[in-house]
Parts: C-alpha cells; structure tokens; sequence
C-alpha cells in the first residue's frame, strides 16, 4: 500500500494536484484537494476515490487485513511528508526481513530510515535492529564479535547507555 500511495503521490503531484500521504496504524493512502474539498484516494483496490462511500470498498478491506479511517476520525489518522512517506517503505522492508530472521541487512536500512526521518520512533527500531544483529552473533557463540559490533554502533548513535546492560551480558 505505501509503495502503491507514493507512486500516486509523484504521479499526481507532477499532473499538479495538491496531494498528502495519510498513514494509519496498518495502512497508507493519499488524499487529494478538489474543488469541492480533500478526498481520499486508495490505490490498493478499484474503488479508488472517496472509499468511505462505498460498502463495498469497506468490506474488501475486511477481508485483506487493512482497516481503511474516514476522515471524521482523526485521532487514528495522521498525515505524513514525504519522508515519512519513504520512510515506511524501508520499515516494509525491514519487516519482511526481521520476519524471516535475516536481522544483518535490517541493520543497514534501520539506518538509512533513521537517517531519512529522525524520530523517536525511528532511532528505537533502528537500536532494535543493532540489538537483534547483536544477539544473532551471540546466539551463534560470536561473542566477541556481537559485543564489538554492538559496543561500535552504541558509540556512533549515542547508545552506549541505553545499552548499558546488554553490553554488559555480551562482555
């Protein structure tokens, strides 16, 4: 869903329409201004604009795991930049690998997101990402090598105290 709103970000940003990301807890969208006021526009089924119209369109979402928010609900809405746009697409992907136990290439993309959108958010998942690589090398009796990487990346994003204990533990 994110990869699919952000291709109908550029697209209609560049056909000159005044376009934003939504995000909820589970799902991204657009909204785009019209003469008659902003509307939502999912580019992950046909029902396309203004789905909250449309009963259809809300069932189909009961049934592929996303939960579509109206726009009177603002609380489980929240608008996002581009960045936070782009942002989600690393988190996609960092997902998909912590999901198959492949935590060294979420490592770097924890980074680059961080990098990208420096938040609070951001800098706890990528901390997790540097803790998962770190237990992965210890599970696999690389002790040395899980407190050294672990002991570097604290060093470099101010986490030597957040990390204080687990260091310990490896050392």
């Amino acid at each position: 869903c994110v990869s699919s709103a952000i291709f109908y970000l550029i697209l209609s940003r560049e056909a000159g329409l005044n376009t934003e990301t939504i995000e909820t807890i589970d799902h991204a969208f657009c909204s785009v201004e019209t003469d008659s006021g902003w509307i939502d526009v999912e580019t992950t089924t046909a029902y396309g604009f203004e789905p909250g119209l449309k009963r259809e369109f809300q069932q189909s979402f009961n049934q592929t795991g996303y939960t579509y928010v109206p726009p009177g609900n603002y609380r489980n809405r929240n608008q996002i930049n581009d960045k936070e746009a782009v942002s989600l697409i690393i988190q996609n992907r960092m997902s998909i690998l912590q999901k198959h136990n492949d935590h060294a290439p979420a490592v770097g993309l924890a980074i680059d997101r961080w990098t990208l959108w420096d938040d609070d958010n951001n800098y706890r998942d990528m901390n997790d990402s540097f803790k998962n690589w770190a237990a992965v090398l210890n599970n696999r009796d690389n002790y040395r090598e899980a407190f050294e990487f672990l002991n570097l990346v604290s060093k470099i994003y101010n986490l030597t105290e957040v990390n204080s204990d687990l260091l310990y533990d490896l050392a």
